[in-house]
Parts: C-alpha cells; sequence; structure tokens
C-alpha cells in the first residue's frame, strides 16, 4: 500500500503546475461569475435610482 501512495504522490508531483493552474482558471471563473453578478445587480440598483430621480424631477416642476 505504501508503493501505491508513493507512485500516487510522485504523480501528483508531477502534474502539480497543471493541477494548481486549472484550479486557478476554476476560481477565477467563480470570480468572473460572482463580480458579474454584482455588477447586475449595482446596475439595476442605479437605474432604479435614476428613474425615481427622474420621476421627481418631473413632479417638481409641475
Amino acid at each position: 500500500m505504501c508503493t501505491k501512495a508513493r507512485g500516487y504522490l510522485n504523480l501528483l508531483r508531477e502534474y502539480k503546475p497543471e493541477l494548481v493552474m486549472f484550479v486557478g482558471f476554476i476560481a477565477c471563473g467563480f470570480l468572473y461569475h460572482d463580480m458579474r453578478a454584482y455588477m447586475n445587480a449595482q446596475t439595476k440598483a442605479l437605474t432604479e435610482i435614476n428613474m425615481r430621480l427622474s420621476n421627481l424631477e418631473q413632479h417638481a416642476r409641475k
């Protein structure tokens, strides 16, 4: 069993840069998706605020 573990660790050591790069790409994808959702929420909130301010300005002019 020890030889199997040693073989697995050697294989992992051999492909470590590729594994780190793959995990990094996945992390970047999650961060991009989260930031995009955050920006969409902010954009919706800002357009709603802009619309409310426009309505208030129109009512104030009357």
